[in-house]
């Protein structure tokens, strides 16, 4: 009986285990994230390539073979000297709550997510080459919209999906600091409250 019992506890907890996995996954798969969490949890090691688009400047930067970064293609200057700046402050950037599903282009456009959007960035990142490192479910993209006038974040789309989401107040250095720097422009973000905002970010809210 009681090695019965034990078989029957570790097949439970198998099952257990199986449909976290399962569940996760399956979020994973949907673009649902939990509050709090970072939206590109990628090593900026990972990112052979990204293709920016702020306002009406947009470029491509692509790693050469030293590993440095390069421009591909670009509508203008740009200074690669900043991707990895850029990159860093694409993995502070935080998920906060789901704003509204499958959303129309009359919202998109109420939220400042055009089209086109206030600022967008993709991810091409190159495949698993170390333990633990995975596959997204789906190409890394954020675009950007608004600013939020009742909470500390900004409106965003990510990874391609219709739902419109809050993302941290961090977002504000994408659109209005570095990534401005990287097309060779000066920051619209007083030092003193970036160096804050990076230091301070807000505690997400509570999923209703």
């Amino acid at each position: 009986m009681k090695r019965g019992g034990l078989v029957a506890g570790v097949a439970l907890l198998a099952a257990l285990l199986g449909l976290v996995w399962y569940e996760l996954r399956r979020d994973e798969q949907a673009g649902v994230m939990q509050p709090g969490t970072i939206a590109f949890p990628y090593n900026p090691g990972r990112v052979q390539e990204f293709t920016v688009t702020v306002g009406e400047r947009s470029a491509t930067l692509r790693r050469g073979p030293g590993g440095s970064f390069e421009t591909a293609s670009s509508s203008g200057p740009v200074v690669v000297e900043r991707a990895a700046d850029f990159l860093a402050a694409v993995g502070r950037l935080r998920f906060l709550d789901e704003v509204q599903e499958s959303a129309t282009d009359e919202e998109l456009a109420k939220f400042g997510l055009g089209p086109p959007p206030l600022a967008s960035v993709k991810l091409v990142l190159r495949p698993p080459a170390r333990e633990g490192e995975t596959v997204p479910a789906v190409p890394p993209l954020l675009e950007l919209g608004g600013a939020s006038p009742v909470l500390p974040g900004y409106y965003a789309r990510v990874n391609g999906f219709p739902r419109i989401v809050l993302v941290g107040a961090e977002a504000a250095d994408l659109a209005e600091g570095v990534g401005l720097e990287l097309f060779g422009e000066a920051s619209l973000i007083p030092e003193p409250e970036r160096e804050s905002g990076l230091k301070e970010l807000p505690d997400p809210p509570k999923r209703r």
